[in-house]
């Protein structure tokens, strides 16, 4: 499922469809940038935004996407939590919603050094590292 690896550089708007995205890297321009491109898929008060800072169970990320939302927004979840480890049955649960079909909802992993490789197989990575200078 997941794709080529594809640097924040050249990550857009347009290029965004549904689906599990994980950032990797940490840089301290382009973690951020990329950051911004996808939560500019929202408007700026959306309600379908939702940053998950903490978490205590996988079961807070399954759950985020299913709150109502009014309006015609797609809900985009950003994961943040770096201190988060999930037992072998949280794995599993992840790994069984990440082959779930998002339609055109985005949930994306950010600073979260929990996933396996496994569950970052069924992301799309987006490397946030430095460009070399040849880059």
């Amino acid at each position: 499922m997941q794709s080529d690896l594809l640097h924040a550089s050249k990550l857009n708007a347009e290029c965004l469809s549904g689906g599990a995205y994980y950032l990797k890297g940490t840089d301290s321009y382009w973690l951020p940038y990329a950051e911004r491109i996808i939560r500019s898929l929202l408007p700026d008060d959306s309600l379908s935004l939702r940053v998950l800072e903490k978490i205590s169970d996988v079961s807070e990320i399954i759950s985020a996407f299913d709150t109502i939302c009014f309006t015609d927004d797609r809900t985009v979840v950003f994961v943040k939590d770096p201190d988060f480890v999930p037992t072998d049955k949280e794995h599993a649960a992840l790994q069984s919603f990440l082959t779930y079909p998002f339609d055109q909802n985005i949930l994306c992993f950010c600073g979260s050094s929990f996933l396996n490789n496994a569950e970052i197989k069924l992301c799309r990575v987006v490397d946030c590292s430095p460009l070399d200078k040849f880059s």
